[in-house]
This record gives structure tokens, C-alpha cells and sequence, in this order.
């Protein structure tokens, strides 16, 4: 997935999986075509086996990737890095406070919430 975007991914497991879709396949012959696409393209029976299902699952959307979980960076505070150096001031002062006590130091000076 070189820098691909979603639909050109979805396009090349397709290609892959076109032999497996002909009608009437028997067992033995779906799992030699299989056999011979892990060859041809370098990937494990399996994950040609997870393409075909996503592909009867969902169609030609469920060949796209999934994307990651994408963090938001505006939760933190406008301030966080003031809190950080906060922070580690305090732990600087006293080296046996825990993360907890900090927390709780930084919430009583109303710092953070």
C-alpha cells in the first residue's frame, strides 16, 4: 500500500480475488487458485481467504483498507505545555511523588481539571 489511496488498494485485491469469484468453483479447485495467487503475489493463503470474505461481505468497500483510529489533538489544553513543565517541576522537588499525587497537586492549584 505504497502511498496508494483507499480505492486503488481496493482495486488490486480485487484483481487478485477475480479468479476466485467464477461460478461454480469446486472446493478443490477454489483452494488451488488460492494456492496459486499466494504464489503469484507474495501473500499468505489467509489473507487472500480474508479479502474473498470481505469481498462477499461487503462488496468492493470492504477490499478498502481500514483506517486507523485518528487522535484529536485539540483535547489537550492551550496550556499543556506550561502544565507538563509543571509537572515536572513538582516531580523535580519531591522524586517519591507518584503520577497520582502530581495529578491531584496540579487539580488543588486548579490547574488542570
Amino acid at each position: 500500500m505504497r502511498n496508494q489511496t483507499p480505492d486503488q488498494v481496493a482495486t488490486e485485491r480485487m484483481m487478485m480475488i477475480m479468479p476466485l469469484l467464477e461460478e461454480g468453483l469446486s472446493r478443490d479447485d477454489l483452494i488451488a487458485r488460492k494456492k496459486e495467487i499466494c504464489t503469484k503475489y507474495d501473500i499468505s493463503y489467509r489473507t487472500i481467504g480474508r479479502y474473498l470474505d470481505a469481498y462477499n461481505v461487503s462488496g468492493f468497500e470492504g477490499l478498502k483498507p481500514k483506517t486507523g483510529y485518528q487522535r484529536n489533538d485539540s483535547v489537550l489544553p492551550d496550556d499543556f505545555a506550561q502544565i507538563l513543565e509543571d509537572a515536572i517541576v513538582l516531580r523535580r522537588e519531591n522524586p517519591s511523588r507518584s503520577v497520582k499525587d502530581i495529578i491531584r497537586i496540579l487539580e488543588l492549584e486548579g490547574r488542570v481539571k
